[in-house]
């Protein structure tokens, strides 16, 4: 796979006042020594390569927007390189934007007195989309994202998760090649939620996309993202792909099992696990993922299935787990 971004020991430094009084404030107009380091991103380095779509986890504050708006060449890193599409994004921010697309969480990007169809057909120019690549992806985005209730209405008086569907719609519209999502689901509702998550998955099927998520929603990081890079205060603590992760941390799946027999038989094979049953329902607790497929076998081969639910481990105990080692210098 061809390398689309490559993140070499960059950081990002910003002077502030550190003001706690009045009369500190004032001092701190006429004294630079006042003036203090912030180091928003701590020599960090990475690559991403075409196709991939990317999970990049971490707290209030940890420089995931930071990083992103360097890559978009919004901000200029203090020290490092960064080459996007193998150039320096901010000395070729107008050449790269015609490629990339990103979408910064509830900040519109349509405009607001008009419809989003209007929008639409703006950035059809602005990007000089030719007409039948435009209808033939309006109208694959109109179906995936339910559009068709309020494509010709003002954005205004769309709800959020409306606005939100057609900002991801604007952003995909001149096919980039590289897109950035900024906590895309960030106050939605479910059905909202998950139109989104579709469609993102729906997008990197093709493999010729490289997408790269942050967001605080952990789920969403787990259904979309087939790598993780967790960043905090400013430095990247673990980057790996999502099956890697088992070999950090313990993810299990509770396996539920309803049966025509009262109690279900258990196999003395799985025995061993633990569970719990309650009338014609057996529950197998924090099941590891390698032993799900020979707990199901067993139960199907000795009773009469009326329904199975595997339900995943807690993800975001997973990811908690991973910042407690990193406390203890695991990496």
């Amino acid at each position: 796979m061809r390398k689309m971004i490559n993140v070499t020991n960059i950081s990002k430094t910003y002077r502030v006042k550190e003001v706690k009084t009045t009369k500190s404030y004032f001092t701190s107009i006429f004294n630079k020594s006042a003036l203090k380091d912030v180091h928003a991103i701590d020599d960090i380095s990475f690559s991403i390569d075409k196709g991939e779509t990317v999970g990049f986890i971490g707290n209030n504050g940890a420089g995931k927007s930071t990083t992103i708006k360097m890559l978009t060449g919004i901000l200029y890193p203090t020290k490092g390189s960064i080459e996007v599409f193998g150039k320096n994004p901010f000395k070729h921010r107008i050449e790269n934007n015609y490629k990339i697309a990103a979408v910064f969480g509830q900040r519109c990007q349509l405009r607001w007195d008009i419809s989003p169809f209007e929008s639409y057909k703006l950035l059809r120019s602005i990007y000089k989309i030719n007409k039948s690549d435009f209808n033939e992806r309006l109208e694959k985005f109109i179906d995936i994202l339910s559009l068709k209730d309020f494509l010709y209405k003002p954005v205004r008086t769309l709800s959020l998760g409306q606005k939100m569907r057609a900002e991801l719609s604007a952003a995909f519209l001149h096919d980039p090649e590289i897109v950035y999502l900024d906590e895309p689901t960030i106050g939605l509702d479910i059905f909202s939620k998950d139109a989104i998550l579709n469609f993102i998955k729906e997008e990197n099927q093709n493999k010729d996309k490289l997408i790269m998520l942050t967001t605080h929603d952990l789920a969403d990081i787990k259904e979309v993202c087939g790598r993780i890079m967790i960043i905090d205060q400013g430095k990247l603590l673990y980057d790996m792909k999502m099956e890697e992760l088992k070999n950090f941390v313990s993810i299990t799946n509770d396996i539920e099992v309803i049966t025509e027999e009262k109690p279900p038989f258990i196999p003395v094979s799985i025995t061993r696990f633990v569970h719990k049953t309650d009338g014609h329902k057996i529950t197998f607790l924090a099941v590891k993922e390698e032993d799900v497929a020979l707990i199901v076998n067993q139960i199907v081969k000795c009773n009469k299935i009326i329904n199975i639910k595997i339900e995943s481990g807690d993800f975001k105990k997973s990811i908690k787990a991973l910042y407690n080692l990193s406390d203890k210098g695991v990496r």
